[in-house]
């Protein structure tokens, strides 16, 4: 064991060493001929994605040493233990939010975005980002790019299904890059089981990884923002709400997964 140990040390090392050189190198160039991620074990889970499935989570090494944001170095604050479909969810939530320069709220369920809303009053965006689609947000994930504060935590703790306007919203994850002090005690009040997360933003222009049988895949991370999407009206009426629709306007609430605008 403790030969093992020095080895996967000294291979680490050297996958870093490797990395820089190659940065300094290559100058420009993404893909190397071949590279090594150094992953490290933060925890095992319950089970993975379905039950009979064993499961673990690993972050990356060099990324948690530079203190890189992201779910993987996401602390977690309250309730029940992450499983691997709460990782997968609350990732997806994350990196969709930090899209986002305006206060935005984002809703996932199973890996969806079911909900997106921006408005400069983050108890509305809140709002609106759930009423996007009440059915599949509730026993989802939410989401914020923006501190939760008391007034916040209170909304999130009492606010009604829009179904019936009885039953509270019941919700797996939050996810927020601060909380305040009183945000996140009224927050721990309204669940035991409810995971509260403390992120940092994404970081931009990282190599994006996905496995396949016998290889993988690799690209460029997605950093387009909002914001930067240029529209090309094909019509010969140009529309007079092409402002409400876009993100951070007033009038900005959308659901992906119907991809319906909700105005």
């Amino acid at each position: 064991m403790l030969a093992w140990k020095a080895f996967q040390h000294v291979a680490s090392y050297d996958a870093a060493v490797s990395e820089w050189l190659w940065k300094q190198s290559q100058k420009g160039e993404m893909f190397p001929p071949s590279f090594t991620v150094p992953l490290e074990l933060k925890s095992t889970l319950r089970y993975g994605e379905n039950p009979h499935q064993n499961s673990a989570f690993y972050v990356d090494k060099g990324l948690y040493l530079a203190g890189a944001g992201g779910i993987a170095t996401a602390i977690q604050h309250h309730g029940k233990e992450m499983s691997c479909n709460n990782y997968l969810d609350a990732d997806a939530a994350w990196n969709c939010v930090s899209e986002f320069d305006s206060p935005t709220c984002v809703v996932v369920k199973h890996t969806n975005p079911c909900g997106v809303a921006s408005r400069q009053d983050i108890l509305e965006a809140y709002r609106l980002a759930v009423r996007a689609d009440p059915v599949s947000a509730y026993g989802g994930i939410i989401a914020f790019n923006t501190t939760v504060d008391e007034e916040l935590a209170k909304e999130i703790r009492e606010f009604r299904s829009p179904t019936d306007g009885e039953m509270r919203m019941f919700y797996e994850i939050v996810i927020a890059p601060g909380y305040t002090e009183k945000g996140l005690e009224v927050l721990q009040g309204k669940s035991k089981m409810l995971r509260i997360l403390e992120a940092k933003r994404s970081c931009k222009g990282m190599l994006w990884l996905r496995q396949v049988s016998g290889g993988g895949l690799a690209q460029e991370s997605d950093d387009l923002t909002p914001e930067d999407i240029i529209f090309e009206i094909k019509s010969e009426r140009v529309p007079k709400r092409m402002s409400s629709l876009m993100p951070g306007s007033p009038g900005f609430a959308r659901s992906m997964l119907r991809a319906t605008p909700l105005l």
